[in-house]
């Protein structure tokens, strides 16, 4: 058996205060907004794993303070610290080994191809990561894309013949926006930044000699956090979490007309499609209603959040009286927030995923180790935490594929 991680100086757990006062809203101004949650010490950063335990378990960690503002229904980290998060090559947050989650981008490309007449156009991707997505995109439309990204290596990635497709290892910055495009995108670099009104306007300004430029932005879903309890996708990384209405007003107010916004890949992203415009754009405010449904949320999510994290410290103590065999599959943001907050060490030692990128290097501060699927036919366990419940069906395809008989749960 592996020792256990050390634990922190304060227990993970909620901290809020309703006294508190976070800072200027980046999407409406308003001042000051709230601070309704709080989690001291979470790992700074989610997609840099680790080549040791021992180096796991002194990964860099962060608070992680939610702050709520009425005007508009934003909510943001007001603990985020970008110097923290390990924005390098290196850094691998790819779910597209995942069939399903293939799946889901094979429709998103092809609704921006057909639908929005992206074929033959130019593309550029703000945060391609891996670049899987814009390659994607340009192979189906026959487009030439450019991508962006610190972590990305463009020597690691293979061209097909012919491909007009090329990589850039950098932040996207003010030098970028002469870069004329006829779709630009940002799928989760919104949320991630320090400031997603200037990204926004950074954007904005790169369409300015190109009025009829789309853009599609994809942020994670902050009404399934806070209504549907999905507790486990609050991370440091993530500065911003949008509702559809802060995001509509973030982007109206970035000059932007909306065509399309709603929930996408299961209700954990919002997907928002929009076009330059050449005249100021009037901007949509939210309901009363709405504001005052997301500020009863807002308001009850502490204690709600204290009563999942109980639950499940209580399944977590059945386990370990019971003696069973555990592994969690699914090793990205939400597995290291779950089993940091729970401090699961060693009843956990093992956590499977599909991309191979990660397959033996070990999670921040936990340090379980991130196997192949293919490990548990010899390590046979008796039960699985699936991490994330978009991949359930998937993940019990694959264990019934290995012949094994366990248990599930499904965080």
């Amino acid at each position: 058996m592996y020792p256990e991680y050390p634990a922190p100086a304060t227990p993970p757990g909620p901290l809020a205060s309703d006294s508190d006062s976070g800072g200027v809203c980046p999407v409406c101004g308003f001042v000051p907004t709230s601070i309704f949650f709080q989690l001291p010490g979470i790992p700074a950063s989610d997609g840099a794993l680790w080549p040791s335990r021992e180096q796991a378990y002194a990964a860099p960690t962060s608070d992680f303070r939610l702050a709520f503002c009425p005007g508009c229904g934003y909510i943001g980290n007001e603990a985020f610290d970008l110097e923290k998060v390990a924005y390098a090559p290196g850094y691998n947050s790819s779910l597209h080994y995942s069939p399903v989650y293939q799946n889901f981008i094979d429709r998103l490309v092809q609704e921006l191809v057909v639908n929005y007449g992206i074929r033959d156009k130019t593309v550029c991707e703000i945060g391609c990561g891996n670049g899987d997505f814009l390659l994607s995109l340009c192979r189906l439309g026959h487009n030439t894309g450019f991508g962006v990204d610190p972590t990305v290596q463009p020597h690691t990635i293979e061209l097909e013949e012919g491909s007009t497709v090329t990589f850039v290892q950098d932040l996207y910055g003010e030098r970028y926006a002469h870069c004329q495009a006829d779709l630009i995108c940002a799928r989760h670099v919104l949320s991630d930044g320090p400031d997603p009104e200037e990204l926004v306007q950074l954007v904005r300004r790169a369409c300015a000699a190109r009025p009829d430029t789309l853009i599609y932005f994809e942020v994670p879903n902050a009404q399934l956090i806070l209504q549907d309890l999905a507790v486990w996708n609050l991370m440091h990384e993530h500065r911003s979490y949008f509702t559809e209405d802060s995001l509509v007003r973030l982007v109206q107010r970035g000059g932007f007309t909306v065509r399309t916004v709603g929930p996408r890949f299961s209700g954990q992203y919002l997907g928002i499609i929009a076009g330059a415009s050449d005249t100021p754009v009037g901007t949509v405010l939210p309901s009363s209603q709405a504001l005052n449904d997301l500020a009863m949320d807002v308001a009850a999510f502490s204690q709600r959040f204290g009563e999942t994290v109980a639950t499940w410290r209580s399944t977590i103590a059945d386990i370990e009286r019971s003696g069973r065999r555990a592994v969690a599959w699914g090793a990205g943001g939400r597995a290291i927030t779950l089993l940091n907050v729970l401090h699961v060490g060693n009843l956990i030692p093992y956590v499977v995923d599909v991309n191979p990128m990660k397959q033996g290097t070990f999670l921040p501060v936990t340090g379980q180790q991130i196997v192949a699927p293919s490990f548990l036919v010899d390590y046979q366990p008796d039960l699985i935490v699936i991490t994330n419940a978009a991949f359930e069906g998937e993940i019990r395809e694959q264990v019934r594929e290995f012949g094994l008989s366990c248990e599930f749960l499904v965080a």
